[in-house]
């Protein structure tokens, strides 16, 4: 698959916008963002349209330092991660899919002096 970029936007302080444009299936990929809070969350947008100017997978974002919810429109489907910290050397992540009801949670502890050698420690139920 052959991307380009065709264009960045220049709105105003904290609004970002990229479009790509896909040669290979002639589709255009958007992507438009905002900063909210004075930057402490930020907006995302993402939709692809063709040349008729059909809209399809459009999908949002809502984003911190440590919490995430992006949603697909088309599926209905929402997608939680959070992280916090317990102490200074011990972290708490979790990830919560809505429509996956098997293993909604799916907790990890991560510890920086096993990131370094690449490694963490994964909780299941």
């Amino acid at each position: 698959m052959a991307l380009s970029e065709a264009s960045r936007g220049a709105g105003g302080e904290g609004d970002v916008g990229d479009s790509e444009y896909d040669s290979d299936t002639s589709l255009f990929l958007h992507k438009p963002s905002c900063k909210l809070f004075e930057g402490l969350a930020k907006l995302n947008l993402s939709f692809q349209n063709n040349p008729e100017g059909r809209i399809f997978s459009p999908q949002m974002g809502f984003l911190t330092k440590h919490l995430s919810v992006l949603y697909d429109l088309e599926r209905a489907n929402s997608l939680v991660k959070g992280s916090f910290d317990v102490i200074r050397a011990l972290q708490f992540k979790f990830t919560h899919d809505v429509k996956d009801e098997e293993i909604p949670f799916i907790p990890s502890i991560s510890l920086p002096s096993l990131h370094s050698r690449g490694g963490s420690v994964l909780l299941t139920n």
